[in-house]
């Protein structure tokens, strides 16, 4: 459960960054609009959509950096 706490801890702060909305990270990360709400209600996710989620803010986080440095 504390790694659930904790990725829900990062897109949490992920969200608070962006702006993005929990719908709109679900679709993105892992094509499931009901991702963040099923996290925070404590369902379980596999290794695969785990690491999904890691890439897609990494990725994202990335290409906002370079948006800010042009």
């Amino acid at each position: 459960m504390a790694e659930i706490d904790d990725l829900l801890g990062s897109i949490d702060r992920f969200l608070s960054d962006t702006g993005m909305g929990p719908t709109t990270f679900g679709v993105k990360a892992a094509n499931n609009p009901h991702l963040v709400a099923r996290l925070r209600d404590g369902r379980d996710i596999g290794m695969a959509t785990w690491a999904r989620i890691r890439s897609f803010m990494a990725e994202y986080r990335q290409s906002m950096s370079k948006e800010a440095a042009e």
